[in-house]
């Protein structure tokens, strides 16, 4: 997605959010649940990706300095997108493909079987953690807590975050 794209998902975003909260009851008469994804919907997806995979190439360059030497950050980001279209298989589920992604990347790289299935986990971690690590759009709040005066709510992403 290229940045005039996200700006655009962004605002649709924000509108929704903003025209949800006005006066839901009015809006969606006979709705009971209303479900949101959560990436650029109530915070911006692309910040928090491009921190998660600093936080990344950072614990890469700290402990597999092979990838690092050969590899930035863009090529790192080129590497699994390769990765993907030969593994279309795991197109749906994000944390599969990452982390297969990265243990063939270390095995590339001469890395052994079982130190690279450790630096996969460490690693997944890492960019896990910088992942859940997510800015709400500013109206996004009130605009829940206004929703969940009437409605139940649920959420439905494809991403992986940990927001509890």
């Amino acid at each position: 997605m290229n940045s005039s794209s996200r700006a655009d998902s962004q605002s649709r975003a924000k509108k929704i959010l903003s025209g949800l909260s006005a006066d839901v009851t009015q809006q969606l008469p006979g709705v009971k649940v209303v479900s949101f994804d959560l990436d650029d919907t109530l915070w911006p997806l692309e910040k928090t990706l491009l921190d998660a995979e600093r936080a990344q190439y950072e614990w890469i360059a700290n402990n597999a300095q092979r990838v690092a030497e050969d590899l930035d950050e863009k090529q790192l980001f080129q590497k699994r997108r390769e990765f993907l279209q030969q593994n279309q298989h795991l197109q749906g589920d994000v944390t599969a493909m990452r982390k297969a992604s990265l243990a063939a990347l270390f095995e590339e790289y001469g890395y052994d079987e079982a130190n690279t299935a450790t630096m996969v986990e460490e690693v997944f971690d890492v960019f896990y953690q910088a992942r859940s690590q997510v800015t709400l759009f500013a109206d996004a709040l009130q605009c829940l807590e206004d929703l969940r005066q009437t409605y139940k709510l649920a959420a439905i992403t494809n991403g992986n975050a940990d927001l509890e």
